[in-house]
């Protein structure tokens, strides 16, 4: 949580994305968030048969500000997991709308 805090706060964009290391993005995401995101909400990879994909679960797009409002990731979380539940749950309790890009574009 804190290096992802650290690089948050060296970006300018009102966007932030988080991509873990093991994660691959496919050619065509950009142009996809180009033009989707919409401001009021943060983006996950789509269900699969109404579950996440475990892999992808630490990816996201999300706007500056409510990253900000919510103060980022919890830093009291040490080692894997967790982190980013609270963060997710944290930024729908702030009103902001958990929505989906296609997961074909993250593995």
């Amino acid at each position: 949580p804190r290096a992802r805090n650290i690089g948050a706060r060296s970006t300018r964009s009102p966007w932030i994305v988080f991509i873990d290391a093991d994660v691959k993005v496919r050619p065509g995401w950009l142009a996809w968030l180009r033009e989707h995101l919409r401001p009021g909400g943060f983006y996950r990879a789509s269900l699969i048969d109404g579950a996440r994909d475990k892999e992808t679960f630490g990816t996201i797009v999300c706007p500056r500000q409510a990253f900000e409002r919510v103060e980022g990731y919890d830093e009291a979380f040490r080692g894997w997991g967790g982190e980013d539940d609270d963060l997710y749950d944290r930024l729908r309790l702030s009103q902001t709308e958990q929505r989906a890009y296609p997961l074909a574009f993250v593995e």
